[in-house]
């Protein structure tokens, strides 16, 4: 499951993820399109708000158990105050649901700081890419 905010980036991000995973069935969930059951694509790309929706309805109907990754992308509007709450709600819900689902949160505005509290918040790990390296080393805590 590929979480992002906004309608537009989740249908881009559905027809990038289409093309690179073309083995697989990749399938938009956002404003009106997919419905409310992902159990039979490979790659559900959603809203956030949608992506609530969707974990709730495979808890009730039983298939939580197939979701391996769950990728939160602009995680750093966890401090909107409009949006912020529904995507606190949506890591506690995964995060409570199995310790065998993974979550990847990305940002690229969020500071080292937030960034480790998160980390801390969710019993992960943080990474840090320094994109002025010449390198792009990546830095793990």
């Amino acid at each position: 499951m590929y979480c992002l905010p906004f309608v537009a980036l989740a249908s881009e991000k559905t027809d990038i993820l289409s093309k690179r995973f073309c083995g697989h069935i990749v399938k938009g969930f956002h404003s009106g399109i997919g419905g409310n059951s992902f159990r039979k694509c490979s790659i559900a790309v959603c809203t956030f708000e949608k992506a609530h929706s969707l974990i709730a309805h495979s808890v009730t109907k039983k298939y939580a158990d197939t979701i391996k990754l769950v990728i939160v992308d602009e995680v750093h509007m966890m401090g909107d105050e409009n949006r912020g709450e529904i995507i606190q709600s949506l890591l506690m819900k995964i995060k409570g649901m199995s310790d065998s689902i993974r979550v990847i949160t990305l940002s690229a505005t969020l500071s080292d700081d937030d960034n480790f509290k998160l980390s801390q918040y969710l019993n992960g790990s943080s990474f840090y890419l320094n994109a002025d390296s010449p390198k792009n080393i990546l830095y793990i805590d």
